[in-house]
């Protein structure tokens, strides 16, 4: 068994409409969240010379920490937007916030782990929760993720 906590960084593109006043504004821009994950995996080791291969597999647990929502320009086509018209995101479950603040999901890893402990790996995160606030069955939002990870194994 392999748990781990990870800082994890998502980003999505997209459009979003946002109110100002009585106008409606359509923005494309990027939403970037950050996440604190805890996965737990069953690992598979493949002893070699130097150190262990491993594959593995298992569920996450994440918490939302913060994110924001920025425009790709202060335009969107056909319409016009506030200057500079970033925004924080907003978690919880009210009308108000953006997204749920707790996600969960699968991932899988493959690394390498040296035997003096220091680890490479990839993994890829499939979020399962729908992280969309909202009442709307069309409307599912739910993260991914791929990356490299660099660690130390105590």
């Amino acid at each position: 068994m392999q748990p781990a906590i990870i800082f994890n960084s998502l980003s999505s593109k997209t459009t979003e409409e946002v109110l100002s006043g009585d106008i409606v504004y359509r923005m494309y821009g990027k939403w970037r969240l950050y996440y604190i994950q805890v996965p737990v995996n069953l690992v598979y080791n493949i002893p070699v010379h130097g150190g262990k291969f491993y594959l593995g597999a298992g569920p996450y647990i994440g918490w939302a920490l913060s994110g924001r929502f920025t425009p790709a320009s202060n335009e969107s086509p056909g319409q016009s937007s506030p200057a500079n018209f970033s925004f924080k995101a907003k978690f919880g479950s009210d009308d108000r916030s953006n997204f749920k603040s707790f996600d969960y999901g699968a991932n899988v890893v493959a690394g390498f782990e040296f035997d003096n402990g220091l680890m490479i790996n990839a993994v890829h995160d499939l979020g399962l929760a729908n992280i969309e606030v909202g009442n709307y069955p069309y409307e599912k939002t739910r993260t991914r993720s791929l990356g490299i990870a660099l660690g130390y194994k105590f």
